[in-house]
């Protein structure tokens, strides 16, 4: 089984082309997102690496390989993460992909900019030549089903740090897990996760990183969730001020003599719940709104007028909702 195919420019190690066969989900994916980050930097390192001097040899992890192969006449590292027992396939076809991209030779003719759109053309030869290859592309297997076996191997391949890096690194290390417990906004701990990650990939602490990583992808389950419910309640607002706008729409009542009790109710539940991912001022600021139309015969009309203009104008996306309103970073998370 091929896994991913990535094409890097030696000198930089920039990637230009890539094609994950691998059978996940955009959702798995997303859970496991630093996983295949590891692995990419890791490529990268060692294409960096085999730059500058150094021979490419195929890297073992446990019943997979990571294959390069350089084309040093283009500047070109190709790299496939295969099974080991397809080794001898995936030979035949990087020497005809080289074949190939030696004929697509004026796209490397200028230093990579960023903008991978001009490799496009490689896609179609490219994926000509894999599928022709029986059995290489058309298995469900994952490396997930190893991930930690691999990132076990691939930590163990890493080379040691300059002593007084490493003990920065581990005092920056050591300073984030302290702050880990204490901050209650759910994005801002992710960041420090991703954060901890980072480290934990330099000093090639492999234990310590996939901790980490289990300890992210639940977070990102909270958050995910947690979007759902949000957007549930903002939802309901929404629904529930229309009603009530629309029992007194033919008739001689004021917009304070509407029953608004289930626009509070959800307005509440969405502001004691917001403050897990934004400022304080914005749960305030909701929880402001909610109290306005529970105490909407002790305010004045005009201030019970604009809070149903404002709720009725909100964004119907709570995380965009808090992107707008605070300064914490959101994260995109879909689900």
């Amino acid at each position: 089984m091929l896994y991913n195919v990535f094409i890097y420019e030696s000198a930089t190690g920039l990637l230009v082309w890539d094609r994950n066969f691998d059978p996940t989900n955009t959702q798995q994916l997303e859970m496991f997102s630093s996983f295949f980050s590891a692995i990419k930097t890791f490529i990268k390192e060692m294409i960096l690496k085999g730059s500058s001097g150094d021979d490419l040899k195929n890297i073992e992890m446990g019943k997979h390989l990571i294959m390069i192969f350089s084309i040093k006449d283009l500047g070109l590292d190709l790299v496939f993460i295969a099974d080991s027992n397809d080794e001898r396939n995936v030979q035949k076809v990087a020497s005809r992909i080289a074949e190939i991209l030696k004929t697509y030779k004026f796209l490397f003719n200028e230093s990579f900019d960023g903008e991978i759109s001009r490799y496009r053309a490689l896609s179609q030869p490219i994926m000509e030549i894999l599928s022709k290859q029986k059995g290489l592309i058309d298995q469900t297997k994952s490396l997930l089903e190893d991930h930690e076996l691999i990132i076990r191997r691939l930590f163990a391949k890493r080379g040691k740090l300059d002593p007084s890096e490493e003990l920065a690194l581990r005092s920056q290390h050591d300073r984030l897990q302290k702050e880990l417990p204490t901050t209650r906004n759910l994005f801002i701990k992710h960041r420090i996760l991703d954060q901890l990650l980072q480290i934990e990939q330099r000093i090639a602490d492999s234990e310590k990183f996939l901790t980490t990583s289990r300890n992210e992808r639940m977070l990102t389950i909270e958050i995910e969730d947690l979007h759902y419910k949000l957007n549930f309640w903002l939802k309901e607002s929404k629904e529930a001020l229309h009603k009530a706008l629309e029992s007194i729409a033919n008739t001689q009542k004021s917009a304070q003599e509407a029953d608004y009790k289930h626009v509070f109710r959800n307005l509440m539940d969405f502001a004691e719940n917001v403050k897990k991912i934004a400022d304080d001022q914005v749960a305030v600021r909701f929880r402001v709104l909610a109290r306005y139309f529970i105490d909407k015969d002790r305010i004045p009309p005009e201030v019970l007028v604009k809070s149903i203009s404002e709720i009725i104008n909100l964004k119907d996306d709570a995380f965009e909702i808090v992107r707008d309103t605070s300064s914490v970073p959101t994260l995109e998370i879909t689900h």
